[in-house]
């Protein structure tokens, strides 16, 4: 990895799903939706990296990594704990998460991310100007497992992302605005619904939504904002 300077964008996934079990596996435009989430990351130019839970209801999504080249870490329920460990393994100093439920993940979006914080060395960066779904996060490793031993208490994703916003440095925050993408907008997949409208847009550009971002608006014109 030392022509990415130690920077992977790692996918957290699983088929555990209260509201849309599977939805990892789902059809979109003939391909699952996680293997679109990362055919479509990888124009970003990084290497991609699954971190599926060690356990039988994921081994779909380990056989499906294997079929298609895909680079995969097995490993501990708790997703941060994954993320770590797989960082770790793979030696990934800078990690660009990205959850699997966002198969409409903008890849230029990343490039940008991970270039700003190479040029302000800034332990995390997010993009509130982007709508969900649109967003990544870039991590360092070191700053992340900081985070997640002294407070083990933060179990969840969500409390992380907080936690990881409140303690990075000043130049967390990347600004987006001039590149087009409604914050309120979304474009993640939680729910049924939600999943039936990502297929509807998968559909309507042949498997292949566009990264140009003035498209996003085409895309909240046909198929509603989330």
């Amino acid at each position: 990895m030392t022509s990415f300077d130690n920077t992977a964008i790692l996918v957290q996934v699983c088929l555990h799903s209260k509201r849309c079990p599977g939805k990892a596996l789902a059809d979109l435009a003939g391909e699952p939706l996680i293997w679109r989430l990362t055919e479509r990351v990888q124009q970003s130019g990084l290497p991609v990296i699954w971190c599926v839970r060690d356990c039988a209801e994921d081994e779909p999504l380990v056989d499906l990594a294997l079929k298609h080249g895909v680079q995969v870490f097995t490993g501990a329920d708790d997703p941060m704990k994954r993320l770590v460990d797989a960082a770790e393994n793979f030696e990934v100093d800078t990690i660009v998460r990205v959850t699997g439920d966002n198969p409409l993940t903008d890849p230029n979006a990343i490039a940008m991310m991970v270039a700003y914080q190479r040029m302000t060395g800034a332990l995390y960066v997010w993009t509130p100007d982007l709508a969900r779904g649109l967003r990544a996060e870039v991590i360092t490793t070191k700053h992340l497992s900081a985070v997640r031993e002294n407070y083990p208490a933060a179990d969840t994703e969500m409390t992380f992302s907080h936690l990881l916003k409140a303690l990075a440095n000043d130049e967390s925050k990347l600004e987006m605005r001039n590149y087009y993408a409604d914050g309120e907008a979304c474009f993640t997949v939680d729910t049924k619904d939600q999943l039936e409208r990502m297929q509807n847009i998968y559909e309507c550009f042949d498997g292949q939504p566009p990264t140009n971002p003035y498209m996003y608006t085409d895309m909240i014109n046909l198929h509603g904002n989330g």
